[in-house]
Parts: structure tokens; C-alpha cells; sequence
């Protein structure tokens, strides 16, 4: 007889917790517009610095709380982030870099992955964002085992 494992649903709410629940998020525009190669998306944040564009379009927000999935009870999410681009000078763009410092402190000389590179909302083509103008991007995250 083969024994078996099962994942308990407090694993997802737990993984969020630490990364997610009242975090800081931070977002970078890059432009790789020319770029041969360009970073893969999946590419690690230091692949990444040299098309980050000036701090002054860098953005940050806080996470909120987390809560299991209303209709998938395995699932833990967070509050919708809404990222909202809108400047006071024009800038042009083709991606937008994720990452988030925990609320919970990882301690002195934490590892690379303890203040993780989120991810990338890549456009498939050159974004210009005009003075003034706005652009929102929905972004939701989630945990669920296997």
C-alpha cells in the first residue's frame, strides 16, 4: 500500500502571509526597445537593471491583507493591486518591473530571494505615457498548492 500526502490549504494563506500581507511593493518602468537580446521574462532582477529607466517613475504601495479564496477553499489571495501609472512628464516604457520588500523582516544579509522579484507586466510593444495621462494595470496574486 502506497502512502499519500496531502497539502494542507493553510500552506497557501501562510506563504502569502509572509511574502504578501502588508508588504511594500515597488514597480520600475524599463525600456528594452532595441535590446539584443532582451531579458527573458523569467530572468532574474539583476538581468533586468540596466533598462530600468530614472527612480522618479519608481512607484510603491502596500499589500493588504490575505484571505483564503472564496469559491476555491485551497486558494489564498491577496486584495487586487492596482497599479496605476500617471506622471507629471512624458515617459516611454515596455515594461514594468515588480518587486516586494516583506513586512516581516528577513534579517540582516538576507538572501537575494527574501526580497523576490515579483514579475514582469510586459508590453508587447513601446508604451509612451504622455503628461497627465493615466495607465492602471490589475494585478492579482495568489497562492494554492499543488
Amino acid at each position: 500500500m502506497t502512502a499519500t500526502f496531502t497539502t494542507n490549504r493553510e500552506v497557501s494563506l501562510g506563504a502569502l502571509w509572509w511574502l504578501y500581507q502588508g508588504a511594500t511593493f515597488g514597480t520600475v518602468l524599463a525600456d528594452t526597445t532595441g535590446a539584443s537580446p532582451a531579458p527573458a521574462l523569467t530572468d532574474p532582477w539583476s538581468s533586468w537593471l540596466v533598462y530600468a529607466l530614472d527612480s522618479e517613475f519608481d512607484l510603491f504601495f502596500t499589500g493588504g491583507t490575505v484571505a483564503y479564496d472564496a469559491t476555491q477553499t485551497s486558494k489564498a489571495t491577496l486584495p487586487l493591486l492596482e497599479i496605476e501609472l500617471s506622471y507629471a512628464s512624458a515617459v516611454s516604457y515596455t515594461d514594468v518591473l515588480i518587486y516586494v520588500v516583506p513586512a516581516i523582516s528577513p534579517g540582516a544579509s538576507p538572501p537575494d530571494h527574501a526580497l523576490p522579484f515579483v514579475g514582469v507586466i510586459h508590453e508587447p510593444s513601446l508604451v509612451t505615457l504622455n503628461s497627465g495621462s493615466t495607465k492602471t494595470y490589475n494585478l492579482n496574486l495568489f497562492a494554492q498548492p499543488d
